[in-house]
Parts: C-alpha cells; sequence; structure tokens
C-alpha cells in the first residue's frame, strides 16, 4: 500500500515537475505572425493616358511588421489596351513569409480619346478673347459624370479663359461666364455657340457644349452679344480679269429641325488681298481680280465674326495670239436648265434622278427647291435596295427632311439593320459603305458607334495598294469624301488624292467624264494644298456646259443631263457631299407607353454621305481573308510556400485571364494543405517536446534524490 500511495505522488510529482520546467524553459520558436502586409501605391492612384500612348507602371511598395520591406514579391496584374479607349485597372497583391495575403490595391488607367486640334473663336461684341488653334486634350463631360471625352467645354476650359458652368440640366452644361463676360439676368445677352466641322458650312450648337464632341480642324465659335456671319462665292478659282460675286449671310432663326436660317446681310466688307467690296441688300458683291495667288477671302462686319474662304487666282494664259480664254460655269444656268425640266408634280422622272437634283438644289438655292421638297414629303419612297435607301435620306437631308421622320418611312433605320457585323448593305459592293458612312455620320452616328468604326476599318481594308477603290477615280472620290469627314486615316487619304492626282487628264483637267470629274473635284477641294488641280477639274466642266446650261451633249438622253448637271453643280461650289447636307441628331423610334402615348428621344452629332447607281460603279469587292488570331498569353504569379522557416518562390500560372485548369486547381489545394499540415504539425511537435523534456527533467532530480 505504501509503495502504491509513494508511486502516485512520484507520477504527480513528474507531471507537476515537468509542467513547471516547460513553462520556465524560454521559448525557442517566436510567436505566429497573424499580421498582413500593407501596400501603398508608387504614383497617383488615376492615371490618364492618351490612345497610342505607352502605358508605363509606376508600381508599388509593400511593407510587412515582420519581414519588412517585400516589394520585390508583389504581383501585379493588368490588362490595358493602349489602343482603345476605356477604363483600366493594375491590381498589386503579395504574401509575406507567414502567408498572410495583403488587402489588394488597385490603380485605375484611363485611356483617353487622342487629341484633336480646332480653331477656337470667342468673340465678346467686337472683343476679341481667343481667335486661333488649340490642341484639346479630352476632360471629364460634367462633374462626377465619369464619362470623359473630347468635347466644347475641354477646348473652353483649357484655353486658358476664365469660365463657370450651371449644371441645373445635367448632362447638358450652360455656361455661364467666359473672361469677363456673364449671362444677363434677363438672358438679354449670353454665350451662344456655333460649330464647322472641316469644309462644311457653319451650324448652330444643338447640344449642351460639354455634349459636342470635338473633330480634328473643326471651327468652334463662341459668341456673346456678336453674331455669325457667313460669305460664299460664285466661284473658288479662276483667272486674272475674273469677276467673283460674294454673297454674304448672317444667322436670322431656326427651322424646325433647328437648323439655321441664314438671310441676306448687307455692309459686310468682303476683302481679299488688296481688294474690297461692300454688300448691298441682297448680300452681295462682286470684285474683279487684278492679281493671281491663293488668298483668304474674308467677310467682317461689326458685331459679327469674321468668316474667311480660299479663292485660288491663276495667271492668264500667254502666247497663240493672246491667250486662250478660259471659260466659267453657271451655276443659274445649271439650275434654269434644271427647272425647264422639272415635272408639274415637283419630281425630276425616276427617284434616283430626283435625288441627285434635291441634293444640289439644297445647297445652290434653286428656283424649284419649295417644289421639289413638297414632292419629296409627300412621296415615299421605298426599296430594298440599300444605295437606293442611302440616296433617297440625302436627298431629304439636303432639303432639311429629317431622313428619320420626316416621311412615313425611317430610311436610317433600314441602313443601321443592314449592317451585318462587319459591313452596309451588300458585301460585294463598296459604294453602300462609303454613302451609308456618310448619311449616317449626318445623321448622329460617330465613331464612338462601334459599327460605324467597323466599317470604316473595313472600307480602308478594301482600298488597293494602288490608292483606289475599285480602280475608279468616282468611287475613290467617294470613298475619300467618306475618310475625309469622320478624320484620321490619314495614310488611306493621301494615298486616294494620289490616285486622283495621277490620273486627272494632263490636257484637259477631267477625269473620262463630266460624272466622275464631278465627284473627283468635289474629293480634291477638300485639300487647300490641290488648288491647281482643283481649277483644272473646273475648267473641264466649264467646257462641257451647254448653251442650255445643262451637261452632257444637248441631244443626249434628258435624264443622263439631269443626272450629269445635278452631280456638276455641289462640285462647282466645292461642296462635298457631307456638306450638301444638314444634320440631324440621333432619332430612337418612340416607345408605345402602357397608359398610351409615346416617348420619343432624340440626340445629335454628325458627318456625311452619298449613293450611286451607275451600273459601271457597282463594283465587286475582293474576298477578305480569315485574320490570324493570336493565342493569349499566360501569366505567371509567384505563391510562396512556407516549411519549417525556409522560404520558397512557387509559380503557377493562370491561363485566359482567370480560368484555373481543374488538375491546377487540385495542385493549389494540395500546396496549401501540406504547408497547412507541416504547420500544425510543427506546433504539437514542439508542445509535445516541451512535455517530455519536463518529464526528462523532473526524473533526473527524482533519481538525484535517491542517490
Amino acid at each position: 500500500m505504501k509503495n502504491k500511495f509513494l508511486n502516485s505522488i512520484l507520477i504527480l510529482a513528474f507531471i507537476f515537475i515537468g509542467s513547471i520546467a516547460q513553462a520556465e524553459e524560454p521559448a525557442s520558436n517566436p510567436p505566429l505572425d497573424t499580421t498582413a502586409p500593407i501596400i501603398s501605391l508608387s504614383g497617383d492612384s488615376i492615371v490618364y493616358i492618351n490612345k497610342g500612348d505607352v502605358y508605363v507602371d509606376s508600381g508599388a511598395t509593400a511593407l510587412d511588421d515582420v519581414d519588412g520591406d517585400i516589394s520585390s514579391n508583389i504581383i501585379s496584374i493588368s490588362s490595358i489596351d493602349t489602343n482603345t479607349v476605356g477604363h483600366y485597372s493594375v491590381s498589386y497583391n503579395v504574401k509575406d513569409f507567414s502567408l498572410n495575403s495583403a488587402v489588394e490595391v488597385k490603380r485605375t488607367v484611363i485611356v483617353d480619346p487622342t487629341p484633336v486640334t480646332i480653331v477656337l473663336k470667342a468673340y465678346a461684341g467686337d472683343a476679341v478673347l481667343f481667335d486661333g488653334t488649340e490642341t484639346v486634350n479630352a476632360c471629364e463631360e460634367s462633374p462626377n459624370s465619369g464619362i470623359r471625352t473630347i468635347n466644347g467645354k475641354c477646348a473652353v476650359e483649357q484655353s486658358g479663359l476664365s469660365n463657370t458652368w450651371t449644371w441645373d440640366y445635367a448632362p447638358s452644361g450652360w455656361m455661364d461666364e467666359l473672361g469677363t463676360y456673364s449671362t444677363a439676368s434677363d438672358y438679354s445677352k449670353y454665350w451662344g455657340w456655333f460649330y464647322q466641322i472641316k469644309y462644311e458650312d457653319l451650324n448652330s450648337g444643338s447640344t449642351g457644349l460639354n455634349q459636342h464632341i470635338l473633330q480634328d480642324e473643326e471651327q468652334i465659335v463662341l459668341t456673346y452679344n456678336s453674331y455669325p456671319l457667313k460669305i460664299s462665292a460664285d466661284k473658288y478659282s479662276g483667272t486674272i480679269g475674273d469677276t467673283i460675286v460674294f454673297t454674304a449671310e448672317e444667322k436670322s432663326t431656326y427651322d424646325s429641325n433647328f437648323n439655321m436660317i441664314w438671310t441676306p446681310s448687307s455692309d459686310v466688307v468682303i476683302s481679299i488681298g488688296g481688294q474690297s467690296c461692300s454688300t448691298v441688300s441682297d448680300g452681295t458683291c462682286s470684285l474683279i481680280m487684278n492679281e493671281d495667288g491663293a488668298f483668304k477671302a474674308t467677310g467682317s462686319k461689326t458685331l459679327y465674326v469674321p468668316y474667311s474662304l480660299d479663292i485660288t487666282i491663276l495667271p492668264v494664259s500667254s502666247g497663240g495670239g493672246g491667250g486662250i480664254p478660259v471659260p466659267t460655269f453657271s451655276i443659274s444656268n445649271a439650275n434654269n436648265f434644271l427647272l425647264s425640266k422639272q415635272n408639274p408634280d415637283g419630281s425630276f422622272g425616276d427617284t434616283l434622278y430626283t435625288d441627285w437634283v434635291a441634293i444640289s438644289a439644297g445647297i445652290s438655292n434653286a428656283p424649284f427647291v419649295v417644289k421639289l421638297k413638297n414632292y419629296l414629303q409627300n412621296n415615299a419612297f421605298n426599296s430594298d435596295v440599300i444605295t437606293d435607301n442611302e440616296r433617297h435620306a440625302m436627298a431629304l437631308s439636303a432639303l432639311g427632311i429629317s431622313p428619320y421622320n420626316g416621311t412615313s418611312i425611317n430610311y436610317i433605320d433600314k441602313i443601321v439593320k443592314s449592317f451585318d457585323g462587319t459591313q452596309i448593305g451588300d458585301a460585294n459592293l463598296i459604294n453602300d459603305d462609303i454613302f451609308g458612312l456618310i448619311i449616317l455620320g449626318k445623321s448622329g452616328y460617330t465613331q464612338e458607334d462601334d459599327f460605324i468604326s467597323k466599317d470604316i476599318s473595313y472600307l480602308v481594308g478594301h482600298q488597293l495598294p494602288n490608292g483606289s477603290w475599285s480602280d475608279s477615280a468616282d468611287m475613290t472620290a467617294a470613298g475619300l469624301q467618306a475618310l475625309r469627314f469622320y478624320g484620321g486615316n490619314s495614310d488611306a487619304i493621301n494615298r486616294a488624292e494620289n490616285y486622283l492626282i495621277i490620273n486627272q487628264n494632263q490636257s484637259n483637267g477631267g477625269f473620262g467624264n463630266n460624272f466622275s470629274t464631278s465627284w473627283a473635284l468635289q474629293a480634291m477641294s477638300l485639300n487647300n494644298s490641290l488648288s491647281l488641280n482643283v481649277t483644272r477639274a473646273e475648267n473641264y466642266l466649264a467646257k462641257n456646259q451647254q448653251i442650255d446650261g445643262g451637261m452632257e451633249d444637248i441631244n443626249s438622253d434628258i435624264s443622263n443631263r439631269i443626272w450629269s448637271t445635278s452631280y456638276a453643280i455641289p462640285a462647282i461650289m466645292h461642296k462635298s457631299f457631307s456638306n450638301s447636307l444638314n444634320n440631324f441628331g440621333k432619332y430612337i423610334t418612340p416607345i408605345v407607353a402602357s397608359g398610351g402615348g409615346s416617348i420619343e428621344i432624340k440626340k445629335e452629332i454628325k458627318k456625311e454621305e452619298v449613293t450611286v447607281k451607275k451600273d459601271d460603279l457597282v463594283e465587286k469587292i475582293p474576298e477578305i481573308t480569315n485574320k490570324e488570331i493570336l493565342p493569349i498569353k499566360t501569366k505567371e504569379i509567384a505563391k510562396i510556400q512556407k516549411t519549417n522557416q525556409v522560404v520558397q518562390n512557387k509559380t503557377i500560372t493562370i491561363q485566359n485571364k482567370d480560368a484555373v485548369k481543374s488538375s491546377d486547381q487540385s495542385s493549389k489545394v494540395n500546396l496549401s494543405a501540406s504547408a497547412a499540415n507541416s504547420d500544425v504539425s510543427d506546433k504539437i511537435y514542439k508542445f509535445m517536446g516541451g512535455i517530455f523534456s519536463g518529464i526528462a527533467h523532473a526524473f533526473k532530480s527524482f533519481v538525484s534524490i535517491f542517490n
């Protein structure tokens, strides 16, 4: 009994002494690290770059309370496409040696549209606040909108002029003040704005200035107690001794589609070179040109913003009996010819000819335009052929009739729905893409609309190595006008212009016939450096104008004469297809409300047009070869594994951005499990080691007692 009691005492003593020994023994391992590291961005949290720029990331740093600076272990992941406008992010992650994960940190990278260069004019009465070129970068459309575009507000803010805005009607902004000129309390004085796309007429802004997307070489005119002015000429080139009649117009009011109505302006001083004249009540004055050269003809009037246009005057030809007189094309005679061929109902025969006459009549103030407009408004034209719909939409637009809802048929809807994901209309034609781009551009669509951008790429992709489309001067001229309207694609534009220059007849200045020459003249007049080519093409058409004012031989088919004459008028006026049309904002078909009635949604932007139906202009398009699709590169992420204080870098491959194969997933799970098990085993081992160490120590002490 005594021995049993003694044994119990000894056992309890062993346990007690072992526990004390374990408690008193100094810890051989540091406490567990459970604190996550902290990541800090280097540089700004939001970075703005322009489309096409190279992005260089500023990186980040990571600090851990135990491991110190572990910045080199940071893993960053991004998918920035600097060739596509949009919002992107760069994410940063890291783990310390104890596998504690930091809170992920992100940097936002915003790729802005490519900056554009415009002409900005700001006039308060006759005071000039700004008049010059400006390179405009993207900015926020309205405060806190997150929408970044290159808009009119950006131009104002970046001009250096002080400005304030009211956002009561957001997203549209109202410019309250520019410089020191503020909106009057009774609104008798306020800042209005106008825009002029390159080679087009001046138009009144119909949206908030902050919602107007700027284009390269556009002109923005801001007015305060001053008004816009425009001038035109009956010819834009000639020779010494020619008389040029100038016409000045000022803004009067607006039509139902908010297009500006211009009326004759008197007392406008027209200056060109060392000459000048003053307009009378009908807005006209004339000058006999007395010197050759390239000139700016400028119209000026008190409280009006000056307006300029380009005039080229050539020297008189010499030799051979005193020189050869240069013919002059008469627009009024051409319109009188067309008037004589107008049908009682206002048409000009087949819809094809009527449409083309409408396009020329809208810009030349033809004497038959009212009757023609009536006809088009009251006679809907329905066709399943996209080029027919494009041409007719252009005809309506030229006369100020909405191609959306000016008649019973929505022609723009027909054109938009013909887009097949790559191109507009018939895949075997290119002219339906060209004219589709033009009329859609004038109807509120821009390159921000994905299918417009794709169709432009399609058009550029089908340009032949010689710079032409379909080896045709007229198709090349039409394609050139479409690209000029949207801007960019300078290489394609230059190659197309070179094709026209090379193919212009050196002796007569034409392109084989009046039709092709007219379109080529329209395209070449968009480039001031081609003034000599333009003049030679003008002379070709002038020589071919018949005594009755029409084009083509006087005994030829009357429909062809009407057609050819309607082509020549805008060409002589230096009006491209797009310049011949009015702007219409995007129109969305009314949505029928549940309680009856409808909601009509409108929006606006801008761009150009035209369609042709001559058999020899219907061209085949080469087959599109399949484009190579490049594989997505895998990204590597370094994963840290801890085993008995030894740190090893492990690499896990993430395929297709975030999709990981199941085998990889199981690998990751096993890796995590083994690391966890190892850690737990290590703790148990240390714990048990402490207990046995205590027991051994106690036993040694006990034995020494008995000894």
